[in-house]
């Protein structure tokens, strides 16, 4: 082992020794105080020997050029000039002599100067390898730590998954529950009503006429169908108040009829905004349901209750997914027969699948079994026209889910050529599931 690596590692355990509190010899204090003098005043050293190193390259120059003169000058004057020559060369030599004088006694100056700068880089390079190994066992701790969390975070994530599937499991199972939960009740609406029937009919048997008017199975099994197919009450009351604020409008020509009220989520909105309004459906359990949150419904058939009603007695009508459970003949009369309710100025909607949109047209619009047909919206437009509705629009009722595919920006190599039919793919299968025919009584 060198001196060098030798002292270099006695240095090193006298900075630990430092690090961990214990005592640290003398000489090794001294020489870290070496050290750090050395560090700091390396620059100006360095400045330093590197001028007296020209300064007595130039004296050397000088002298040299004197000696020179003297020769030339004591072969071409007289010598009664070199006599007087020779004084001043004789007082030039003197002082040449001095200035070397001065010279030999600065070089062992210098030399030692310079021993001293070696010494000091020597002792700066040890100092940068200890600080480089520093460096490097720092950069490893930070490696080994950071591989440590990493560990740790992505157990954390397993961990956080697994609950989160866990607690997706837990909902499902919840809102199956729920929606037999739903069902249950719905049946026991059923047969509370029936038992109501013979409760007061006693001590004979009910009427026909009051056991016709209670809920079928099939009524309870649409209405359980509706809960699971159609989306919560929040969803649909979310959906269906865009219609609202045109319905406030003419709310002063009269109420406003929903027919096909279901469970009566659009009847609720307008009641909390104090628009007078009532609902009529065929489904004797959304009629109880309905009741029992005080919301005005009456069972019946939507045309044989628009031919009771007097001319010009409503401010509008909307039939919310309706039509479509309709044939075509009943279509036309109840259009005819609705704009004869209808004041001028009052409104019609009628909202409905969109067969347009191909996933609709082709599969969604036949799980729903009551369905007739679907009603392409130029037809239906066509239909409210032909009836004397004026100012009918078309609606495309877009929904959270419907996300089309993106369009390639202008830059694209085949943009001029996606676009297109990109627009096609993204109108038949993610266009709007619903559209909505609205128009007006002139």
């Amino acid at each position: 082992m060198s001196a060098a690596e030798a002292e270099s590692r006695h240095w090193q355990a006298a900075v630990a020794n430092a690090d961990l509190g214990l005592p640290v010899p003398r000489g090794a204090r001294l020489r870290l105080l070496k050290r750090v003098i050395a560090r700091v005043c390396r620059p100006f050293l360095s400045r330093q020997t590197e001028f007296n190193r020209e300064l007595l390259a130039e004296l050397v120059t000088i002298r040299n050029d004197l000696v020179a003169q003297i020769q030339d000058s004591r072969c071409a004057l007289s010598p009664a000039a070199v006599e007087e020559v020779a004084a001043r060369v004789t007082l030039l030599e003197g002082t040449v002599e001095r200035h070397e004088w001065a010279v030999d006694a600065a070089l062992p100056v210098l030399e030692r100067h310079g021993y001293a700068i070696d010494a000091l880089q020597e002792g700066m390079e040890d100092i940068e390898v200890d600080r480089n190994l520093v460096h490097q066992e720092v950069e490893l701790a930070q490696q080994q730590a950071f591989a440590r969390v990493h560990d740790e975070a992505g157990a954390l994530r397993s961990e956080i998954g697994c609950l989160v599937r866990r607690i997706e499991e837990r909902l499902q199972r919840s809102e199956r529950l729920s929606n037999e939960l739903q069902a249950t009740r719905m049946r026991l609406t059923h047969m509370d009503l029936i038992l109501d029937r013979f409760r007061h009919s006693l001590p004979e048997l009910p009427a026909p006429v009051d056991l016709a008017s209670l809920p079928t199975l099939f009524d309870a099994m649409y209405a359980a169908f509706e809960e699971a197919m159609r989306g919560p009450v929040e969803v649909i009351s979310e959906r269906v108040a865009a219609y609202v604020p045109e319905l406030a409008q003419v709310k002063h020509l009269g109420p406003i009829l929903d027919i096909g009220c279901g469970r009566g989520e659009l009847l609720q909105l307008l009641r909390e905004e104090k628009i007078e309004s009532y609902g009529v459906d065929t489904n004797a359990v959304y009629v109880e349901r309905c009741t029992s949150e005080g919301l005005n419904v009456q069972l019946g058939d939507a045309l044989d209750h628009l031919r009771s009603i007097p001319d010009r007695s409503l401010g509008g009508i909307t039939a919310i997914q309706v039509v479509e459970h309709l044939p075509m003949d009943y279509l036309i009369e109840f259009l005819s027969q609705a704009i004869r309710v209808i004041r001028p100025g009052g409104i019609l909607v009628l909202e409905t699948p969109n067969p347009e949109n191909v996933t609709v047209g082709a599969s969604t619009f036949y799980l729903d079994p009551t369905h007739q047909r679907p009603i392409p919206p130029p037809l239906l437009e066509f239909i409210v026209r032909s009836r004397g509705f004026s100012n009918t629009e078309v609606r495309y009722l877009k929904r959270s889910e419907d996300n089309a595919l993106p369009l390639p920006s202008a830059d694209h190599t085949w943009a001029n050529d996606l676009a297109p039919i990109l627009d096609v793919v993204n109108t038949r299968f993610f266009g709007a599931q619903d559209y909505a025919v609205v128009a007006h009584r002139a």
